[in-house]
């Protein structure tokens, strides 16, 4: 899955908002100097997943930006994904794949919701969580989705919260995004 292209509108810039999603919850990190930020969440249509090649894939993926927006090729083992259902034990995935695909993902099961953050020695996390493989603004909610996660370190005083206007602009964007896919495939 080559992410470069789908992520264009965020690679290479300072991403001051955190993520907004109308399904999933993206909480904040306790606010150090220096944080994992979730700066895009991207559940995927199933039309998306066939034109990224991860049709039919369980996974959510994991992709990591410096302060700059420029994608992290490669991080030590003290840094892992960290994720887990509702009432189960966490667990820890290494970013262990190569760029252009995204450094690290997770198998997600059927039937629960999953959450996700960074684990690391330096920097909190924020959490991402209700992420699920399926998803109901498609025309085939039941089907496997995969989910995309991007986290950008942030330094606090670049913290810029999403304005009730801009979160109701990445809903209308995103309707018609689904509206104009459901119209090509007919």
């Amino acid at each position: 899955m080559d992410v470069s292209i789908a992520l264009k509108d965020i690679i290479g810039k300072t991403n001051q908002q955190r993520a907004t999603h109308h399904r999933l919850q993206v909480t904040a990190s306790p606010l150090d100097s220096w944080h994992w930020r979730a700066v895009k969440v991207w559940t995927m249509t199933a039309e998306e997943m066939r034109r990224f090649w991860v049709e039919g894939q369980t996974a959510c993926f994991v992709v990591l930006l410096d302060q700059e927006g420029r994608v992290i090729r490669g991080v030590g083992n003290t840094t892992v994904i960290r994720y887990g259902i509702e009432g189960q034990p966490g667990q820890i995935s290494l970013f262990e794949k190569q760029y252009p695909e995204p450094l690290g993902n997770f198998v997600m099961g059927a039937g629960g919701e999953f959450s996700v953050e960074i684990e690391d020695d330096v920097y909190s996390s924020d959490t991402v969580t209700g992420i699920t493989l399926q998803n109901p603004d498609d025309t085939d909610p039941l089907a496997h989705h995969t989910t995309v996660i991007v986290f950008q370190v942030c330094r606090a005083e670049d913290e810029a919260e999403p304005s009730p206007e801009q979160s109701k602009l990445d809903l209308a964007r995103s309707l018609a995004k689904q509206l104009l896919d459901v119209l090509e495939s007919v």
